[in-house]
């Protein structure tokens, strides 16, 4: 189980969602399990007793997330919704809470699969494994991330932005990756190997999304069409195994049928040879 534990403690931090030393997941086995010491483990506990899970995630996202959590929250009563097709079906809303308390934990958990706690982090639980806990989490990251620059859009195009939202978006932008633009090149043939000729079919292009002059945000698309040749050949090969289970079916069938149908018409026959020849 530690070592269950610790392998998407390191997923948080890979991909981007959380520091390093702040991920902190529990894991119910035999015994409660975590993955490293932490002085909120001993609230954290107690949120076992009141659900039925078996893993638990707690951890501060990692900029820009945390500023953009931190920001909607100010904005939120006690609940953000995100507008984004993603958490509206599996998600519905994000309850926030004001204090690190098992007791406030556990009873948004039983209606929703996360909650933050302003100026802690996110909160998430898994019933089967803790990669529930790890989904959720980034979830609930990309919901806030996508909710944060919409609005900000939408108040650019209808409204008016706050001194307060204009900060921290500029502060967010400031700690977005940065990616480098190159020129279009068109990589040569004969390719040596499978990925080689995927990169060769993909066609992407980058760009940064400006609204009146201010950076909103930044679009990358990537075309290919090696989805497409896979699609068509699990489509030939489903097509081909198909008729040929058909026309198995068709010849078990008809040759059923024939004996059935046959059979007396036959010995008739037969019995009508053998009389005429005697």
């Amino acid at each position: 189980m530690k070592q269950i534990l610790d392998k998407y403690a390191d997923k948080l931090v890979n991909s981007g969602l959380s520091d390093e030393g702040f991920p902190l997941i529990g894991g119910l086995d035999a015994e409660l399990i975590w993955n490293r010491k932490d002085p909120h483990t001993e609230e954290l506990a107690k949120v076992f007793d009141k659900l039925n899970i078996n893993s638990l995630l707690y951890s501060k996202p990692a900029e820009p997330y945390y500023s953009i959590i931190e920001y909607l929250i100010t904005q939120a009563e006690d609940t953000i919704y995100p507008n984004d097709c993603e958490t509206r079906t599996f998600m519905h809303d994000i309850p926030v809470i004001r204090s690190f308390n098992a007791e406030q934990i556990a009873d948004r958990l039983k209606q929703r699969k996360s909650v933050i706690i302003e100026g802690y982090g996110i909160v998430t639980w898994g019933t089967v494994s803790p990669e529930q806990a790890f989904i959720f989490y980034s979830s609930v990251c990309f919901a806030c991330f996508v909710k944060f620059f919409c609005d900000y859009l939408y108040s650019l195009r209808y409204g008016s932005v706050s001194i307060g939202y204009k900060k921290v978006f500029e502060k967010v932008i400031q700690k977005l990756d940065v990616f480098t633009r190159e020129p279009l090149s068109l990589m040569q043939a004969p390719f040596q190997t499978e990925e080689e000729e995927y990169k060769a079919s993909a066609i992407s292009r980058e760009s940064i999304v400006f609204h009146e002059g201010q950076q909103v945000g930044y679009v990358e698309i990537v075309v290919a069409s090696d989805v497409y040749t896979q699609l068509q050949s699990q489509f030939l090969w489903a097509s081909t195994i198909t008729l040929f289970v058909n026309l198995v079916c068709l010849l078990i069938a008809v040759g059923f049928l024939l004996r059935r149908l046959l059979t007396k018409p036959l010995q008739q026959a037969n019995e009508a040879v053998s009389a005429y020849g005697r």
